[in-house]
């Protein structure tokens, strides 16, 4: 394949937008690899631990998260078109690659993974350019190429430091969630065994039973967008824009919600947990920990291990 670049987008709508602007001021053929959202891998959460091995702390591995669709594109003229190349081998025999996904640290962390798994640690490390798209509107992609930046500078580390620390504290809290607060939910019984309580999930259960009922979805939504928990840290939203009423949806589906209220199994499943497992300033801890990423990293894990650990040992006593 002759001398071509490749851009990593999150949205196949940036994409489109900033299609008209990359071919004429990038040599040889322009290409473009869409993450999806969730980015071209999803953990893989590790086999065979027992009872014993928790609280579990590891590093976070992957696997390649299948799609329907080629994630891969080649921009031809205006226009974004589809094409059935193997978005590794692009990566690979790329002479650029560009960071064009949304600026934060979803989007570092997305481009960070797939180097690494595509080309090794080095590789998505290395400066790559970087368009720090401020905005969408026609203004602001037509001169994001022009002020384009590279992934060494201060805001792409420090948001991929933040995506870094995000992804660790998700992968290690999962996997003991899904063991630990699996065994709460199948003695409650009724509930999906297959239900993942996330971070954001219980902490918005332990919400609903403690605060006035809720009027609608849109008000607690706004809650959790204003979220202040006890005013110990800086206020910062519980969960990401996209993700709220997911969460909420989340929690109706397992049974442990219905409309904006707990149900009865909603109420037992909390009664099976240690009273510690309510952290109102959680979305703030991890906040704090993203922005000091990796020094952060002994504390987030003391966080995890004692966090879990008194779930285990409640779980026994009871």
């Amino acid at each position: 394949m002759k001398e071509h670049t490749v851009f990593v987008v999150e949205k196949l709508s940036t994409l489109r937008k900033l299609a008209p602007h990359l071919s004429s001021r990038w040599p040889g053929k322009v290409y473009a690899i869409t993450t999806l959202y969730l980015g071209l891998y999803e953990f893989r959460y590790p086999r065979g631990l027992s009872m014993a091995d928790f609280p579990f702390v590891g590093e976070p591995t992957w696997k390649v998260r299948h799609q329907e669709q080629s994630p891969a594109f080649e921009i031809q003229g205006d226009e974004a078109h589809r094409c059935a190349l193997d978005p590794v081998e692009l990566l690979r025999g790329a002479s650029s690659i560009c960071f064009a996904a949304d600026p934060d640290p979803a989007g570092a962390v997305a481009f960070h993974v797939l180097l690494s798994e595509c080309l090794g640690d080095a590789s998505a490390r290395a400066s790559w350019p970087a368009l720090r798209l401020r905005a969408l509107d026609e203004r602001s992609i037509s001169s994001a190429p022009d002020a384009a930046g590279a992934t060494s500078d201060d805001w792409f580390e420090s948001m991929r430091n933040a995506g870094i620390a995000r992804r660790f504290f998700d992968f290690n809290y999962n996997i003991n969630a899904l063991a630990l607060f699996g065994q709460a939910l199948r003695q409650v019984g009724g509930l999906s065994r297959d239900y993942l309580v996330s971070k954001y999930s219980l902490q918005l259960l332990y919400a609903l039973r403690d605060w006035p009922p809720a009027r609608s979805d849109g008000a607690l939504i706004h809650a959790m967008e204003n979220w202040q928990g006890t005013g110990r840290y800086t206020a910062c939203g519980m969960g990401s824009p996209a993700s709220r009423l997911a969460i909420l949806t989340g929690l109706r589906s397992a049974g442990l919600v219905d409309g904006v209220a707990l149900t009865a199994s909603g109420r037992a499943f909390l009664n099976g947990l240690h009273p510690d497992c309510c952290d109102q300033d959680l979305p703030g801890r991890i906040g704090e920990w993203e922005q000091h990423w990796p020094a952060s990293r002994p504390k987030m894990e003391r966080y995890l291990r004692t966090f879990f650990g008194k779930q285990k040992r409640y779980a026994q006593e009871l």
